[in-house]
């Protein structure tokens, strides 16, 4: 991701990059130089696996408009251009991989890096891990988009609804297409118990705290209606964003009372210990980490039907779907919730069993092996 520093957008190729550099292979990790970034501990931990990291010099988006300016200013200088690009294609003559893989949290592609990769003749894998269905591409960016996918090696999505979505953008029959699971931050076989009954209800919102993508506006709207002012319910905010002061205002703009906001949380287990219910209300997404999470620890889950969200729930059975991102579908679909309160233990053993049955036990491992079958020949030991 080019904005922050980390998030569920680097546990597939990250986890993947790191096993493959621990089973002998030479593995080379080059991340844009965004604020943060190289003092994440993510980072130490990749390169204590064996992954050589690399920073390409890209511009965020704030810089733009000044690397934009600075650009011309060398020309009316006749000064040499400097392109971020032309140091990724030396870095690229230098190692000269078997496979490139690009991970983008959309489907927002280095093109000209791509572009690289073809001139040298390196074959290249793509990740996406969200498609924006609001963001419908242009003619112009979806050719764009069509001559990087349709000449990947392969292309893989996190759910079925953003593969089809960029079938449709791009006009591609997607031959190349493919599902990947991201790897997750539980056991996969644990078992926690229902928590301890005190008579309250505990709703958890596991996410960045940014409602034009995650929707926590949503959830508190419903819960500002009247019937839900006297029900013994609480919602617990756990993560950080770009709007968390602005979703704090909000829930006393509205008068919810019975929030409470926790920040990060690394012990994801530690959230499912102490609430019964995920509520998610995405207006896009890919295939939320807080969602198989939370089925694995057992516990049902409130979403939107939007991307991925729905594909591994159903809907009265291992928990509630809204039909949108709306206020009033999210206000009806817990309402529906709310009246079958005293069958979410039952639903959320039906959740665990459903996540199990349909995600691989090591998703980077199977990944890994996925990646090893485009390369025609190794120069290293095979898993």
């Amino acid at each position: 991701m080019a904005g922050p520093a980390w998030g569920g957008s680097e546990e597939l190729w990250s986890q993947t990059a790191a096993y493959l550099a621990r089973q002998g292979h030479e593995i080379s990790a080059v991340l844009p130089n965004v604020s943060n970034r190289p003092a994440h501990p993510r980072i130490a931990d990749l390169q204590k696996a064996g992954v050589r990291v690399g920073w390409w010099p890209a511009p965020t988006f704030r810089s733009q408009f000044t690397h934009m300016i600075g650009q011309q200013v060398r020309v009316r200088l006749k000064l040499p251009r400097r392109d971020s690009t032309v140091w990724f294609k030396a870095r690229l003559q230098e190692i000269r991989p078997d496979l490139a893989v690009f991970s983008s949290g959309n489907n927002d592609f280095p093109g000209a890096l791509i572009k690289h990769c073809r001139g040298l003749h390196i074959p290249y894998t793509l990740i996406s891990q969200a498609t924006y269905e609001y963001n419908w591409p242009s003619d112009a960016w979806a050719a764009v988009m069509r001559d990087y996918f349709q000449n990947a090696s392969a292309a893989y999505f996190v759910c079925r609804e953003n593969l089809e979505s960029t079938r449709l953008m791009t006009g591609l029959a997607g031959e190349n297409f493919q599902i990947a699971r991201n790897p997750f931050n539980v056991p996969r076989d644990v078992e926690l118990p229902w928590p301890g009954e005190t008579g309250i209800f505990r709703l958890a919102f596991v996410g960045r705290l940014e409602p034009d993508t995650k929707g926590c506006d949503l959830v508190l709207r419903a819960l500002a209606n009247p019937g839900w002012k006297n029900r013994p319910v609480e919602i617990h905010f756990y993560g950080r964003g770009n709007s968390e002061n602005g979703v704090r205002r909000m829930a006393e703009l509205l008068g919810v009372a019975h929030v409470f906001f926790h920040g990060h949380v690394d012990d994801v287990m530690e959230i499912w210990r102490q609430n019964h219910l995920l509520i998610l209300p995405s207006r896009f997404e890919g295939l939320p980490l807080a969602i198989v999470e939370a089925m694995i620890c057992g516990r049902p889950c409130l979403v939107t039907d939007v991307a991925g969200n729905a594909e591994l729930l159903e809907d009265g059975v291992s928990g509630f779907i809204a039909a949108g991102p709306t206020v009033k579908c999210v206000a009806t679909a817990m309402e529906r919730a709310w009246q079958q309160r005293e069958h979410w233990p039952q639903m959320g053993q039906a959740a665990a069993r459903a996540i199990r049955a349909s995600f691989p036990a090591e998703p980077a491992v199977s990944f890994a092996r996925r990646l090893l079958e485009l390369v025609p020949q190794h120069r290293a030991p095979t898993v």
